[in-house]
């Protein structure tokens, strides 16, 4: 782990335990795992972005533990770059879709699980 923390110095890799940012990426999927609850009720477009992130932060805190490190680190990859993908996309409808006052580029309806008068 000390090998990601290089930007800081030589000392200060060598004395870096990467459990402790296993425990940050922990946290950090805590609070995405109720988030993605919230995004059920905005649009599918929310609502994958944080499905994504949820599988960012397992990947991330595995792979700080050491737990099936290559696998990890892959599935943190490329849930980074699917996120950034739909996050693209998604900044574009709210922006097109806004502009030109009619649905661009779809989002997708809010699953209606928690609110049932959901638009």
């Amino acid at each position: 782990m000390a090998y990601k923390v290089g930007l800081f110095g030589q000392s200060l890799a060598q004395n870096v335990d990467g459990k402790q940012l296993g425990f940050a990426f922990l946290g950090y999927l805590i609070f995405t795992m109720y988030m993605t609850i919230g995004s059920i009720e905005t649009n599918k477009v929310l609502l994958f972005i944080f499905i994504f992130i949820d599988f960012l932060f397992i990947g991330l805190t595995l792979n700080a533990f050491g737990i099936a490190a290559e696998f990890s680190h892959k599935l943190a990859a490329w849930s980074e770059l699917i996120i950034s993908l739909l996050a693209f996309y998604g900044s574009a409808a709210t922006v097109l879709n806004h502009h030109f006052g009619r649905e661009f580029l779809p989002t997708g309806k809010p699953l209606g699980i928690f609110k049932k008068n959901s638009l």
